[in-house]
């Protein structure tokens, strides 16, 4: 197609590697590996790979060669919603009840019939992805996340249908522009796209590298691996070329190494500085590590340490939440009864505590019917729902007892 023609003399690299990651929820993500090079006007996938965790990523020879890599993120964590308005990071909290930008990686899709599509990650999730310290020299450029990459490109994709199964959403179509999302529980082997039939996990690595590669700051969402690999992987493509065009240009680029690695120098003095005048601050520091340390301990003692848990309930239960509904407190594995000095304190595994107010009632019928119906709830073992009449509204507690097995 003329579309990819014009795109293929535009990417900034001519090979990337790119890694979809689906998170599976029981710590055993699935993990392939993609090499994508663009040659003879054409990008094509050289090479692929199904590794057995992030971790192996800095076997292969292209990582170890500072080509940049993207990452495509999706499975459980990731949440894909649609609105029926055009929204952005501005505006966003104001339709998410108890959504904080700043806890979250976003990738927002505009579509032509004034509806958008947003796909986010926990950041958290993310750092305990790239925490290893394996991954320190992988040079990490940019991630997308959920249907962004074919969303985008999806205009390119050859189909007579309505619709187009990207592994657990649908793209609607109208008038051939993406009109919407479905979720759905079936599954396709591939689609047409980029003139050849491919796989999803084919057609996510090829539109991630594109994407990626036009506007490859465009994707690193501020966070500082990402924008220092993007800077680390353009470095190594321009050693390269230096090699290739001689002396001059090396020492061009030394030069400019030279003003980058003294400014860096200097604020690292002056860092050292600030570091030498806080020295009376050591000993507080000693005692703070030895307080964290004896929690830390508490919390694994007591298995408290699954934050995974809390996370993925409470972004589930934040997708059922009504603009009447209101949630105020949310706790899991609360305690059994009020703690005294002295006795052994005892926790109510796998429960969850909902805490709230609503204006209408309405909406909190809707809300627990809801809650039922998820199939990580086995039942709703207490509630309480408690009307204010000169407030106008009522306040709810809801106990849920959870099926962890569900994420195992």
């Amino acid at each position: 197609m003329k579309f990819f023609q014009v795109i293929y003399k535009r990417l900034k690299h001519g090979k990337s590697v790119v890694v979809t990651v689906n998170f599976s929820g029981n710590g055993k993500n699935a993990v392939e590996l993609f090499v994508v090079q663009q040659a003879k006007g054409k990008l094509d996938i050289l090479d692929k790979q199904v590794l057995p965790d992030l971790n192996e990523l800095v076997k292969h020879k292209e990582v170890n060669a500072g080509v940049p890599v993207y990452l495509h993120l999706s499975g459980n964590g990731v949440m894909v919603r649609e609105f029926e308005y055009q929204v952005n990071q501005n505006n966003i909290e104001q339709f998410l009840p108890n959504f904080k930008l700043q806890e979250y990686f976003i990738q927002i899709d505009n579509l032509v019939n004034g509806k958008s599509v947003l796909a986010m990650v926990r950041k958290d999730l993310v750092d305990a992805l790239l925490e290893s310290k394996d991954l320190v020299n992988v040079c990490f450029s940019g991630v997308l996340i959920g249907p962004k990459p074919i969303i985008t490109l999806a205009n390119q994709l050859d189909t007579s249908g309505d619709t187009i199964n990207v592994g657990g959403v649908n793209l609607l179509l109208s008038g051939g522009k993406i009109s919407g999302i479905q979720r759905t529980e079936s599954s396709t082997e591939g689609i047409f796209f980029m003139e050849e039939q491919r796989s999803i996990a084919e057609c996510y690595a090829l539109a991630t590298a594109v994407l990626c590669a036009l506007t490859p700051s465009g994707y690193a969402l501020g966070y500082k691996r990402f924008v220092q690999g993007y800077k680390e992987s353009m470095m190594a493509l321009l050693t390269r070329v230096s090699l290739k065009f001689g002396l001059g240009i090396i020492f061009t680029l030394l030069l400019a190494n030279y003003f980058v690695f003294e400014n860096y120098y200097k604020e690292q003095e002056l860092l050292n500085n600030q570091i030498s005048s806080g020295q009376n601050m050591l000993t507080r520091i000693t005692d703070l590590q030895k307080e964290l340390k004896q929690k830390k301990k508490f919390i694994s003692d007591n298995k408290l340490d699954d934050f995974y848990y809390l996370s993925y309930f409470s972004d589930q239960i934040g997708t059922i939440t009504g603009n009447n509904i209101r949630l105020d407190e949310m706790s899991f594995n609360p305690v059994t009864k009020r703690i005294k000095p002295g006795q052994p304190i005892l926790f109510e595994k796998g429960v969850v505590i909902v805490k709230g107010n609503t204006t209408d009632v309405e909406s909190y019928r809707k809300f627990l019917a809801d809650l039922k119906k998820m199939k990580w709830n086995k039942d709703v073992i207490f509630q309480d729902y408690e009307y204010i009449p000169g407030k106008k509204k009522a306040t709810f507690q809801l106990h849920l007892q959870c099926d962890l097995s569900i994420l195992q």
